[in-house]
């Protein structure tokens, strides 16, 4: 991705995004959100995207992609899981933690609200993009198989199987469109730095941060609406993932039933076992790869995140289901082999503050 600063008509500068995709389906897709951007706005209060741009006439960088980018509106500032990671560093002191904790929950009841107006935004029909199942098996089994290496050889058959299994069961039940609302792929623009915005955030009245969030944060990156998940894999990402605020390893904080106050009964809570097992295991098999075969480029990726963090919350998910038995004895043996690895893994070193949802 690359941004350039681009003189509009009315001779104002703006910032100009120019964004290669992975694939045509995920081109397709991000231009056909931002295009639709400038129509959704208004409409919504909570999902922002950022809008399309004219592209200009300079000449691309045709090593970057055999395609043509998606020019968009360009946004710099902090993602607001930089934020949450800031919050919670801010929080850590006793006479801080309640305040913090009111920023983040904000912020997580923003984006949770932002996900359900994506919802029925994409599934009314306004973008007329296709959307395809997202291959659970497939991920899965590629990201378990990535540790051929790391794992022990006669754990691993048994455990592809369980995540087989485990995918196309989740694969039948994916009926809505993938945002990817991980906090990272939402922005507060500002030219501060996480650590001032915090600051100044936490001595905001309740009205005035809220009018922030909504004047602030924007949301980026489509790529993946062309896919089907199961209704908590989006969720999970904003709720069980770290510096969300929101710990279901924490013997005495019940993340369902704060979900529960806000956003109603969880009818289905195998749906979500399984829907935060398959997504926790491939982000730790993706994290532990890096650590093993890339580890600077698995520092600058993930230097504030905890790879810990997930392969304890697979473990919690598989511990509360009866047919993985396989997948959660090599999940044992990942967390056993690599906290005897602190140098290359980072693990937590702090707790994560409780978010308190208005």
């Amino acid at each position: 991705m690359s941004t350039s600063l681009v003189p509009e008509t009315c001779g104002t500068p703006r910032l100009r995004t120019r964004k290669w995709c992975t694939s045509a389906d995920g081109n397709e897709a991000e231009s056909a959100w931002v295009a639709a951007a400038e129509w959704i706005r208004p409409k919504v209060g909570h999902f922002r995207p950022v809008s399309l741009r004219p592209a200009d006439e300079t000449a691309f960088d045709a090593g970057v992609s055999h395609r043509a980018p998606v020019t968009m509106e360009g946004v710099q500032g902090v993602s607001l899981f930089e934020l949450a990671c800031a919050l919670n560093m801010f929080g850590q002191r006793a006479e801080s933690q309640v305040v913090a904790g009111r920023v983040l929950g904000e912020i997580v009841h923003d984006s949770l609200a932002s996900l359900a107006q994506f919802r029925m935004i994409a599934n009314s029909g306004v973008t007329g993009l296709p959307r395809t199942c997202y291959p659970y098996s497939e991920q899965g089994i590629s990201a378990l198989c990535a540790l051929t290496d790391i794992v022990d050889s006669e754990s691993l058959p048994g455990a592809v199987e369980d995540i087989r299994r485990l995918g196309a069961w989740l694969e039948a039940r994916s009926t809505e469109a993938f945002r990817d609302a991980h906090l990272k792929n939402r922005i507060w623009v500002t030219s501060e730095t996480a650590e001032e915005l915090v600051v100044r955030l936490c001595t905001a009245s309740t009205d005035d941060l809220r009018a922030e969030i909504m004047g602030s944060v924007v949301d980026v990156d489509f790529e993946s609406t062309c896919r089907d998940v199961t209704q908590w894999d989006d969720v999970a990402h904003i709720l069980f993932f770290e510096m969300s605020g929101f710990d279901p390893l924490v013997a005495e904080r019940d993340v369902l039933r704060e979900y529960e106050k806000c956003w109603g009964p969880v009818g289905d809570r195998e749906e979500l076992l399984r829907t935060v097992l398959m997504r926790s295991t491939r982000e730790a098999c993706r994290r532990l790869w890096y650590a093993d075969k890339l580890p600077r480029t698995y520092l600058r990726r993930y230097a504030m995140e905890s790879t810990d963090t997930f392969l304890d919350l697979a473990a919690w998910a598989a511990g509360r289901l009866d047919d993985v038995d396989h997948l959660a004895r090599l999940l044992a043996y990942l967390r056993q082999a690599f906290e005897h690895q602190p140098h290359t893994v980072p693990y937590r070193r702090y707790p994560h503050i409780p978010a308190l949802l208005p």
